[in-house]
């Protein structure tokens, strides 16, 4: 499995997107939370969502870069066949932390592969 973000793993479609919010199933943890539903490819994609209420653009692309990291390299335990939307929440979080609410939120959707790697 190729570990970067490619093409076709991101949700880009209006129409896919408003299919999410609308219909998907929502979890949170504190400073992050996950949207998603099923798809009914072999694949599935991701979209990172920042607030505009964080004014800086700065700022809101540092986010979203963080969590594509954290996606990136825990990609191999999400399931296929899921659209996911990655809302991120701000705060004084490390990365170490964003990754850690990744994990959780992972575990509280129910969407994990094989519950002992993230443990």
């Amino acid at each position: 499995m190729k570990r970067s973000l490619t093409k076709k793993e991101r949700l880009a479609r209006p129409k896919d997107i408003q299919r999410l919010f609308l219909e998907g199933r929502k979890v949170r943890v504190k400073g992050a939370g996950l949207t998603f539903i099923e798809n009914g490819r072999d694949y599935s994609r991701i979209l990172f969502v920042v607030p505009r209420s964080i004014k800086s653009k700065v700022e809101r692309n540092r986010l979203k870069r963080v969590a594509r990291e954290c996606v990136r390299l825990q990609k191999d335990l999400l399931p296929p066949g899921y659209d996911l939307a990655l809302i991120l929440f701000p705060g004084d979080y490390s990365y170490e932390a964003r990754m850690e609410q990744f994990r959780s939120l992972l575990k509280a959707a129910e969407l994990v592969g094989e519950m002992d790697r993230i443990s």
